[in-house]
């Protein structure tokens, strides 16, 4: 293997075009979940072969906001922040504005322009509007406590952040056992998870990743695949034997997610250190530039598309239908995003 295939030996230019790469992978995966994950809750509502097969594309997705967390840890952990007040006046706008802006578009969307300030005001602080925006709300927290965050990563060894991982790990998977044992995160379950905070440690584990001399091999693929296949298989036992929707398995703080989210991380390094043809990385690491224009409307162009065109039951069902309606959904976002960008005060519903 080459120098090249390390991820601590990308220089920050070549870094952040291979982060920019997984964001775009990532951002196609966010429109498979929510492809696929509405139809969860539609066990022997829908044809059996049909619920098989979104389980398993919505299992394989849910990769999809690690990678943006993991791809942010590897950009911000490092980095020195001198000032608190000047850190967060650049970052907490980015996902702020674009968040009520947001909300303020899909309740008027939503309730056919009849949405009040009242309604709008309402569902920016309980985060009872659109439910992809929830991911603002937990960027926005990240954004509080990634100067601390950076102060410990930085002066810590790797040895101790790899402890930390560990234990992060450990919390989630005591999580995933009181919520399967118990139906609720309830007792030592519960404090664990205050304790893990599963977002801030995909923060850490994609720091350590870039830093590391952590390499992408090609049989990490099909180690996240089989991993995904278990999850998908112990998501389709538990929902069967519950009779409703069980998701437990693919949440993103199961250790299922965790690993596959690292196996995933480390494949894209071994496709980018391997595939040297630009006209197949560049349109992803173009997607990832724009994926927080992408991320917020892509809802808007999905819930036409299903009501207007076509949901993946239909032309033959997901099998055949779901990666048209994934590919049409982020072309249509495509050119909206840039011109949205280009525009004076749009410029920042679109994250630019």
């Amino acid at each position: 293997m080459s120098d090249d295939a390390n991820i601590g030996d990308i220089h920050d230019k070549k870094r952040n075009a291979f982060l920019d790469f997984v964001k775009g992978i990532a951002i196609f995966l966010v429109v498979a979940v929510h492809t696929a994950a509405p139809f969860s809750v539609a066990y022997k509502k829908i044809p059996a072969l049909d619920w098989q097969i979104l389980n398993v594309y919505n299992s394989l997705s849910h990769v999809c906001v690690p990678l943006f967390v993991m791809t942010t840890g590897a950009l911000l952990l490092p980095r020195k922040i001198e000032r608190l007040d000047t850190f967060l006046l650049r970052r907490l706008p980015r996902s702020l504005i674009p968040l009520v802006g947001w909300v303020v578009i899909y309740s008027l969307v939503d309730s056919g322009g009849k949405a009040t300030i009242s309604d709008m005001t309402t569902a920016f602080f309980t985060a009872s509007g659109k439910y992809h925006l929830w991911f603002l709300y937990m960027i926005s927290g990240l954004y509080l406590v990634i100067p601390f965050l950076s102060a410990f990563y930085r002066a810590v060894n790797m040895s101790m952040k790899t402890q930390l991982l560990v234990i992060w790990f450990l919390c989630e998977a005591i999580q995933m056992a009181g919520i399967l044992t118990h139906g609720a995160i309830s007792g030592i379950s519960f404090v664990t998870a205050q304790m893990a905070n599963t977002y801030a440690g995909y923060l850490v584990l994609g720091a350590v990743l870039a830093e590391g001399n952590f390499v992408g091999k090609w049989w990490h693929g099909p180690a996240f695949f089989t991993s995904g296949m278990i999850a998908a298989g112990l998501t389709w036992f538990a929902t069967d034997r519950q009779q409703s929707a069980v998701t437990t398995f693919i949440d993103y703080g199961s250790p299922f997610i965790i690993i596959m989210s690292v196996l995933a991380y480390l494949f894209l390094n071994w496709i980018w250190t391997r595939l040297r043809t630009d006209i197949l990385l560049k349109p992803f690491v173009f997607l990832g530039k724009l994926s927080l224009g992408i991320y917020v409307l892509h809802l808007l162009i999905l819930d036409f598309i299903w009501l207007h065109i076509a949901n993946p039951l239909m032309y033959g069902g997901p099998g055949i239908s779901f990666l048209p309606i994934i590919t049409v959904t982020i072309l249509v976002c495509v050119p909206i995003v840039l011109i949205g960008r280009r525009i004076l005060l749009l410029n920042w519903l679109f994250g630019a």
